[in-house]
């Protein structure tokens, strides 16, 4: 199950537009720690040098790494010394890290239990957390599917002024 104290949001955006958007999510949620997933390792090292040209702390997690080049990026992690965490779902499952209070979908997960474990990753010991997915208008079917199966309300929302605005009526699912 998902924990309870997690809020399910997305943003409906153009495919090249994720990057800004993830951005945009980092600066409203500018002090909170931070894992993001995508599907896989393609573009994982692309996300991170993008964050890191914008000079946020960020560092990825991925199979092709050395033993002790992925212990000092989890223990940077654990440590707060690494803000934000991209990775693929190799790190929804099993591993540990307190604290973590926001988590972004840059990739939309290929199945629900994709969903399950990543969102899982905060809202953790009575935290409050955000799961939030990056979706492009032809991804946004896979929400109702999230939504239905895990018994979760997922909220559309927007970017405006350094908030989360909620998105309704007509403008849903239809990009910002």
């Amino acid at each position: 199950a998902i924990p309870e104290d997690i809020e399910h949001l997305y943003v409906v955006v153009r495919k090249n537009e994720k990057i800004e958007t993830l951005r945009k999510i980092i600066n409203v949620e500018k002090d909170k720690q931070a894992m993001i997933f995508l599907n896989g390792n393609f573009y994982l090292d692309d996300a991170v040098k993008k964050l890191k040209y914008h000079h946020y702390p960020a560092e990825c997690l991925q199979g092709r790494q050395s033993k002790m080049e992925r212990k000092r990026v989890m223990d940077g992690f654990r440590n707060k010394k690494i803000k934000y965490l991209v990775a693929t779902d190799v790190a929804a499952r099993g591993l540990q890290f307190d604290g973590i209070q926001v988590v972004v979908h840059l990739d939309v997960p290929e199945n629900p239990d994709d969903y399950l474990h990543r969102a899982g990753r905060t809202g953790r010991n009575g935290v409050h957390g955000i799961s939030i997915m990056i979706v492009t208008p032809g991804e946004a079917n896979a929400v109702p599917v999230f939504s239905k199966k895990f018994g979760i309300n997922m909220k559309q929302v927007r970017m405006k002024e350094g908030s989360f605005i909620p998105v309704i009526g007509r403008e849903k699912n239809e990009g910002n």
